[in-house]
């Protein structure tokens, strides 16, 4: 009989029957933003900005975690301010990170991010749907020309690091991690960064005034803080999240064979975006525009991980390339709620040209990439038509990356 009722009691409660008050679940007592102050107050390009987390016992929301500043430009204008026009390109305010790094109390290095603003930009392209396109117009997505020599920006966390997209959704950074964290913020070049709109300036630098952090701070109750201090002394507290790293590769060759030096566990997805080396440092040129198709023909390309082919045969067409490249973000999958922003125009010739393929075994589970090493190294074959220009292959992975923390240690996992 007991067995019925429960059976009953779950089919009322599923077909929205069940006529009680549920019970409360929540086990935070407080909930609210904090704001964290960068060690100055104005930084130049090629220096650190450095914050340093004091968030005590309280548990951190990492996907509502934002960085904001006044990003001030300045550049020789020939025919007055009038003439002043800047902008970021296909990019957004991402420009202007070159690497983020995330350092714990006790000195471990817990992610780190290079190339961070190209890995920024794919993202943009291709994880986010028109929609959030509209959010992201407070990050300077879609902002063209904007003459006032001072603007305030915010970009979300999860755009800089995977570090603020857990595998687990929902997933709070423990107390353990946050308390002392140290982020670390290296900013890029001006020439790369922004792109001067009107031809008859020069000059192009630019600084980071007031940076700030905002994060959603977590305070739980008593009973809940000593469960999870005692897992943490015992066990330890595992924070999981995705991790890139980068192989920059530069040739004037139509044909490349590059390798990634990178030894994980859990290797879950490759992709590479190329760029003319003439327009990543030209100021009065979009640095972060990948490689117009038209003028640089696309031959083929195929990933390799051991001795298992991604694809199984060369990609050689640009729309296959679109269709394995949306499905390496996991576009392809539910494309009526999910589809790809990006059209074969944009893909072509817009600047947002990206070859990748998923690694993963599994693509609705966290933990289901293949693991490289020695044995198993991972190797992009591609052919693009050079045409007497050099291009710049950045070649990304993304892998699962394990945080173990202790009550004052934290040690890492990849």
């Amino acid at each position: 009989m007991d067995d019925q009722t429960d059976n009953n009691s779950a089919m009322m409660a599923t077909n929205g029957l069940f006529y009680k008050m549920p019970q409360p679940l929540s086990v935070c007592v407080n909930r609210t933003f904090k704001k964290e102050y960068a060690q100055r107050q104005s930084y130049r390009p090629g220096e650190t900005i450095v914050f340093d987390i004091n968030s005590g016992s309280s548990y951190i929301d990492p996907s509502s975690c934002m960085l904001s500043f006044d990003l001030r430009v300045d550049a020789t204008a020939n025919r007055g301010d009038a003439a002043n026009r800047y902008d970021f390109g296909t990019g957004a305010a991402t420009n202007i990170i070159r690497e983020i790094r995330l350092l714990s109390k006790n000195g471990c290095e817990i992610d780190r991010t290079q190339s961070s603003n190209v890995l920024s930009k794919i993202l943009m392209d291709y994880t986010y749907g028109s929609d959030s396109q509209k959010m992201l117009s407070m990050a300077g997505r879609g902002q063209y020309e904007f003459p006032i020599a001072s603007r305030k920006f915010v970009i979300p966390m999860s755009l800089l690091s995977g570090f603020f997209r857990p595998c687990v959704k929902g997933m709070k950074i423990p107390a353990g991690i946050a308390a002392g964290l140290r982020i670390e913020f290296i900013l890029e070049t001006s020439a790369r960064a922004i792109t001067i709109t009107d031809g008859t300036m020069t000059g192009l630098t630019y600084s980071v005034e007031s940076p700030e952090l905002l994060f959603m701070s977590m305070d739980l109750n008593d009973p809940t803080q000593a469960l999870l201090m005692r897992d943490s002394a015992e066990t330890g507290l595992e924070y999981t999240f995705p991790s890139y790293f980068s192989t920059p590769h530069t040739t004037g060759s139509d044909r490349i064979n590059e390798q990634v030096k990178k030894a994980v566990a859990q290797c879950t997805r490759s992709f590479c975006t190329v760029y003319d080396t003439a327009d990543v440092e030209d100021e009065k040129h979009d640095g972060f525009a990948a490689i117009d198709l038209t003028a640089h023909a696309l031959g083929g390309f195929q990933f390799r991980v051991g001795s298992n082919y991604y694809p199984k045969k060369e990609i050689t067409d640009i729309y296959e390339s679109l269709y394995v490249t949306s499905s390496c973000f996991n576009k392809t999958t539910d494309m009526q709620t999910f589809p790809s922003n990006i059209n074969l125009v944009e893909y072509a010739t817009g600047g947002k040209f990206v070859i990748g393929v998923p690694i993963e075994t599994d693509s609705r589970l966290n933990l289901s990439g293949v693991p490289l090493n020695n044995s198993n190294v991972l190797e992009l074959r591609c052919s693009i038509a050079a045409r007497g220009s050099n291009l710049e292959y950045v070649l990304y992975i993304e892998y699962i990356t394990v945080a173990r923390c202790f009550i004052n240690q934290t040690s890492i996992k990849n």
